[in-house]
């Protein structure tokens, strides 16, 4: 290994360099390894103080991954700094802005086809991170940015970790969303360092948490300002050199450095132990089984091999582990959800179709119209995300309830520990309010959330035209109605579009951007900057009733209301389609939406689409009696402070058959639900309402919950088969009419033996 000169040191650098005697074997002061490796994958630079900084920066990324490259040069660092005469220490940092590891490379994984390999590939990440573990040194990880997965099992094999307080810093295990677990010492060094339940509460999740909660949970020694961040890792790196061993008893002891992880040991206390390690991991499970049913293997994967790490040798753990981690990433359901990763990538790089040249405008600040729960919501995620808002609505007293829910958002997420008070306070401070459009002359984008009526949203564009620069977008927030009409009598209808946000809208990740003959290419381009500065998923639709989302959902939520009118038991429906793997059933959700909402959208689809959007006849006569769902109580199901719900079996006495329910097999009742919608997603694309089959499963999967662990409704219907669907399409037709007559592109699918993605 060769040595270069590295910049001179600061002064506090150079101050804690000169408290620390350098061993005479160690690298001349000032110096940076300079070996064929160390420029591949980051740099390393000695330190006069004997010191290693270890800089990760991945090449042609923007963040960094433990892809094989990455791997074989940490490994080759790990062995320069095993064999370095005089190394007092090591700090692990990253190059990359907001990132310190990002995890495993997901892409070269899902490329391996070989188990065998895979159980290799494994391995050798745990031999190298075991090697790390074991530098007779301190090391220390100076963690900015996000260190999930694959970072975080390798800082948990450092000494210490120093966490920044930056709101980029997220540490965490999503591997569960992959359908996989954390396998690189995850299972094993995580209830050593925050207690199996804390460890099983992340691993489980696949929750981020921030550097305070971190260091609360035991898996961050000290949380800093990035400005401090290698101050702090220097003093932590030089607190503990290398000892040298004397004789008697005293020399019989290892080094205070390799100590360091049994004290972090401790976290597996005696309350861990026998019957409460059992209680802990059967709650676990039986969480997992009412959370997710059994749809998905890897949560229930992931407890039993914390309960081997936790009952057998550290050998044997994680040879189960490597072994384990191979078959469940051949998976149907892990394969699924590796490639919902990727597509929620696509969407998150999505330029709509417009050409990359065109660049975004920088927005600061908006107006949102309407103070409701959806404005109110989307101004609260606009100014968590930095975003000044001028928030509207007809009088002061609705813009203090709006303002009121914003505050009441915020409030929880200090309960939870995300946000402490003061940062509340800053992020409720990028939001005013005005009954007039005071303001709105600084807004180059508003967002109007107002009822869903057409003259109403025509009447607030032209009020608020007058007051916006004459380049100002204005963003409609609706369901169904089609953009183009909302445009008419605009004066600038190249900068109407629309912007479909879900409901509730701190929780829902999808927002459906809506182009309309007349929108712009600029118009489109600001609004996906603004809806990714909000950390939402997009995806960009051309303008129609219903659009894409709300017109695929109308099918799902008729069928089942025909389900109901045909003599179908509430609860039975709403378990069939949760068995099937949505988040909750069909009738729930019409609840939760509000009766008198969707009888609305139902209406509108059905008067552009006709018949085979008819809505039943008996869904007029529940809206007429009252019900309007969850916010008044009343709906199919009763609440009365239960805020579940229990079926309410008087919502009978107003449809056919009365409280005389007949039991329908449960395979009838998810086919005719999901190819309902899967009919209509295969028209979208005929029409090309949406423009490629990533933009549909994104936009089922993100914006309603169709299952995951299916990979999206069109790589589920290719896994089903073409033929399968269509024979089953036609059986649906012949019993219940035309609104189950095929697409065409799936009667194409069906005579050529091809796919949506194959």
């Amino acid at each position: 290994m060769a040595f270069k000169k590295a910049d001179a040191p600061t002064p506090a650098e150079q101050s804690s360099a000169d408290e620390s005697p350098r061993d005479p074997g160690s690298p001349a002061p000032g110096t940076t390894v300079a070996s064929a490796h160390a420029a591949a994958c980051g740099t390393v630079d000695i330190r006069p103080d004997g010191i290693a900084i270890v800089t990760l920066d991945q090449p042609d990324a923007k963040v960094n991954t433990l892809s094989r490259m990455t791997m074989e040069w940490f490994d080759k660092v790990i062995n320069d700094l095993a064999a370095m005469p005089g190394l007092n220490g090591a700090i692990i940092a990253s190059a990359k802005q907001g990132n310190f590891i990002a995890g495993a490379n997901i892409e070269e994984m899902r490329a391996v086809q070989d188990r065998e390999e895979l159980v290799a590939m494994t391995h050798g990440a745990n031999r190298i991170l075991d090697k790390l573990e074991a530098l007779p040194a301190p090391v220390v990880a100076a963690i900015h940015g996000s260190c999930l997965g694959g970072g975080l099992e390798l800082a948990m094999a450092c000494h210490f970790r120093i966490a920044t307080d930056d709101r980029a810093t997220k540490l965490g295990f999503p591997e569960v969303q992959l359908g996989l677990f954390p396998a690189a010492g995850g299972t094993y060094r995580a209830p050593r360092l925050a207690g199996i339940e804390r460890a099983l509460e992340l691993i489980l999740t696949g929750k981020q948490v921030d550097a305070n909660k971190a260091r609360r949970m035991g898996l961050v020694h000290e949380v800093v300002h990035p400005a401090d961040l290698l101050k702090v890792s220097l003093e932590y790196a030089l607190r503990n050199p290398p000892q040298k061993k004397k004789g008697g008893w005293l020399g019989k002891l290892p080094a205070l450095g390799s100590v360091l992880p049994s004290f972090a040991e401790v976290k597996e206390s005696v309350l861990e132990k026998g019957p409460v390690r059992t209680y802990i991991l059967k709650q676990a499970r039986e969480s997992v089984r009412k959370s997710t049913g059994e749809h998905y293997p890897a949560p229930y994967v992931a407890i039993d091999m914390v309960e081997k790490g936790l009952a057998v040798s550290r050998e044997d753990s994680f040879a189960a582990v490597e072994q384990t981690f191979a078959d469940l990433a051949f998976t149907d359901v892990a394969q699924n959800l590796m490639s919902l990763f990727f597509l929620r990538q696509g969407a998150l790089k999505t330029k709509g179709g417009i050409k990359r040249e065109l660049k975004a405008r920088e927005i600061p600040r908006i107006g949102v119209l309407g103070a409701g729960l959806m404005g109110a919501g989307i101004a609260q995620a606009c100014a968590y995300s930095g975003i000044q808002v001028r928030l509207k609505d007809v009088d002061m007293k609705a813009v203090g309830r709006g303002l009121a829910y914003c505050r009441a958002r915020f409030d929880e997420m200090v309960k939870r520990q995300r946000l402490t008070p003061v940062q509340r306070d800053l992020y409720m401070g990028n939001i005013s309010g005005t009954a007039d459009y005071a303001g709105f002359s600084l807004n180059k984008l508003v967002v109007e959330a107002v009822f869903e009526d057409l003259d109403l949203k025509r009447r607030v564009l032209q009020e608020v035209e007058s007051a916006l620069p004459e380049d100002a977008i204005f963003a409609s927030n609706t369901s169904s109605l089609p953009i183009a009409d909302i445009a008419k009598g605009a004066k600038r209808p190249e900068n109407v579009i629309g912007m479909h946000f879900f409901s509730p809208v701190h929780k829902m990740p999808l927002v459906e951007i809506i182009r309309a003959p007349l929108t712009s290419d600029q118009a489109v381009v600001d609004t996906l900057a603004l809806t990714l500065a909000m950390g939402k998923v997009p995806i960009v639709v051309r303008d129609c009733a219903g659009f894409f989302t709300t017109r695929v959902l109308g099918p799902y939520m008729n069928e089942a209301a025909y389900l109901i009118q045909e003599g179908g038991d509430i609860t039975d429906i709403d378990r069939a389609l949760a068995e099937f793997g949505f988040p909750v059933g069909p009738i729930t959700l019409m609840d939760e939406v509000g009766i008198d909402v969707g009888a609305k959208v139902c209406e509108i689809l059905w008067k552009a689409y006709g018949d085979r959007m008819k809505p039943p006849a008996s869904l007029e006569r529940i809206v007429q009696d009252g019900r309007k769902g969850r916010k008044n109580g009343r709906g199919f199901f009763r609440y009365d402070g239960d805020r579940k719900g229990t079926a309410d079996e008087t919502v009978y006495d107003l449809l056919p058959g009365g409280r005389n329910r007949r039991s329908i097999p449960i395979e009838e009742i998810q086919d005719r639900c999901w190819l309902a919608m899967l009919n209509e997603c295969a028209r979208s694309l005929d029409e090309n309402i949406v423009s490629d089959p990533e933009t549909v499963d994104v936009g089922v999967i993100f914006g309603f919950g169709f299952p995951p662990f299916r990979g999206g409704i069109l790589r589920y219907a290719d896994r089903v088969g073409a033929r399968t669907v269509v024979a089953r399409l036609r059986e649906l037709e012949d019993r219940f009419g035309k609104r189950f007559k095929p697409a065409d592109c799936l009667l194409e699918m069906e005579a050529t033996g091809r796919g949506f993605f194959k």
